[in-house]
């Protein structure tokens, strides 16, 4: 008998096993599939039972007995000792004491009966585990739970994958190792990124812990400067559909569409309209790889888990002649919407993601200007959003002159004084300059004092009053 009614246990407990060293059959494992979940995470899976976590081993007419690692030691031991040591009373253990797999704690004893009887193993933060609502080849199909030839021979067994991979098993470790090597072998970037892309579509376990262990080499790949290229070419290299699309004929029925998303637990969405993405202009529809981009960094390097992220491509149209003549183009085709038609349909748009994720987090990416800055204005104070673009570049820009000015000696007052040209007047550099002036107005400034002591330049030269036809003046000495 186990003397606890209800807990999870380890299906695959080294510890437990007969005497002989022949494995406990799966039916005294287990009890019926009506009265059991399959939970599983990493390389452990667990069920959890109704009344009892397993069948008696003496019933089965078997005898158990522990057989323990000898690296891992009791939680708070802290004496160096091996497994299967007894501690005597300096360690402040009872005699037949012994230390169980995972750093868990585990007590072997014989009853009044005499039937040998063992304590479930408490689980530890190395044993988290999720519950798996698939089995077969589904698991295989689904890049979430998709692990590949690193699934074990007994999760084979659990989930029903047994001689649908081949028989060797690899550590995540070999896996990471064989997919960088073959990354390395791609001739460009482009390439590289597409065999990222291959790789997120069927094992995103795998291509995160990529993604962690090697960042420095492959974020480039995966968002700037190659994400560029990528959505120039997104439509010749489209595979397989990820994130969502809201477009102009889906009008009305956003709120709807909303729950045709699998998953409940949104925390953050991306979503882009495609009008300027980075330097390139107006990629309509395929400016979708910076939403997906974007996240797969928040996943690697801000540990959210990919379930819980959203890229959203909202397509209001374009204006770019050779995507509308374009036949592999992605998006509809017709003319960005404007005006009132645009803002209701991002009205909408909010509304409906918010309706079905409450607490998520929405980040306006790559808005052109003219309409970043009144969407920001309008919703800010009603959902939790931020623009990438104005906030998070004017933060890390302010931030980075804080410190320059700290490196030479001189305290935060002096921004102040300090006289700062933006090349660019998109709204990554209009943000940059709204967070500066911000900055200075906290040093003592007023607004009007804080943009005196800035200049700004696009591709046409220096914007100001005496500019005329899209034609900048010539800087004068001072400037």
């Amino acid at each position: 008998p186990i003397t606890q009614p209800l807990a999870w246990i380890p299906i695959d407990h080294p510890g437990l096993k007969c005497s002989s060293g022949i494995q406990l059959r799966p039916e005294f494992r287990m009890q019926s599939r009506t009265n059991m979940s399959f939970l599983h995470a990493g390389r452990h899976a667990m069920v959890q039972t109704g009344r009892r976590a397993m069948p008696s081993a003496h019933a089965a007419g078997m005898s158990m007995s522990t057989s323990l690692s000898q690296r891992h030691h009791a939680p708070g031991c802290g004496c160096g000792c091996q497994h299967g040591h007894q501690h005597g009373r300096q360690h402040g253990h009872q005699h037949g004491h012994q230390h169980s797999v995972h750093g868990v704690i585990g007590k072997r004893f014989v009853s009044n009966e005499g039937i040998p009887q063992i304590d479930i193993p408490k689980p530890t933060r190395e044993l988290k585990v999720l519950k798996v609502k698939k089995d077969g080849v589904d698991i295989l199909h689904d890049p979430l739970w998709n692990k590949n030839t690193c699934f074990d021979n007994a999760e084979r067994d659990r989930l029903g994958l047994r001689g649908l991979l081949p028989p060797v098993e690899r550590t995540l470790e070999q896996q990471v190792g064989r997919v960088m090597r073959a990354l390395r072998r791609e001739d460009s970037d482009e390439r590289r990124n597409m065999f990222l892309q291959d790789l997120h579509n069927r094992d995103e376990t795998l291509y995160h812990r990529t993604l962690v262990e090697n960042i420095t080499e492959v974020a480039p790949l995966v968002y700037t400067p190659t994400v560029g290229k990528v959505c120039q070419e997104f439509g010749d290299q489209y595979r397989r559909s990820r994130g969502m699309y809201f477009s102009t004929q889906d009008r009305g029925m956003f709120s709807s569409m909303a729950y045709n998303w699998p998953h409940d637990d949104v925390h953050v969405i991306v979503v882009t309209d495609g009008s300027r993405i980075l330097g390139l202009g107006d990629l309509g529809a395929h400016g979708m790889g910076i939403p997906i981009g974007k996240l797969a960094l928040y996943c690697a390097c801000g540990g959210i888990a990919p379930h819980r992220v959203l890229p959203v491509m909202l397509d209001v149209g374009t204006n770019n002649t050779e995507l509308l003549e374009d036949e592999d183009y992605l998006g509809l085709k017709h003319k960005r919407l404007e005006g009132d038609e645009y803002y209701d349909m991002v009205d909408e748009f909010m509304k409906a993601v918010t309706s079905r994720w409450p607490n998520v987090v929405v980040q306006f990416e790559d808005f052109e200007t003219s309409k970043a800055v009144p969407l920001l204005a309008k919703y800010r104070h009603i959902y939790r959003c931020f623009n990438d673009d104005i906030q998070g570049t004017g933060c890390v820009a302010l931030a980075g002159i804080l410190s320059a000015l700290r490196s030479q000696g001189l305290e935060p007052e002096a921004l102040k004084e300090q006289v700062v040209m933006v090349a660019g007047a998109g709204s990554a550099g209009l943000g940059v300059a709204e967070m500066l002036v911000e900055g200075m107005v906290q040093q003592g400034l007023t607004p009007e004092e804080a943009r005196s002591r800035f200049y700004i330049c696009d591709a046409e030269g220096l914007i100001g009053k005496d500019r005329l036809e899209g034609k900048g003046t010539a800087l004068d000495e001072k400037q």
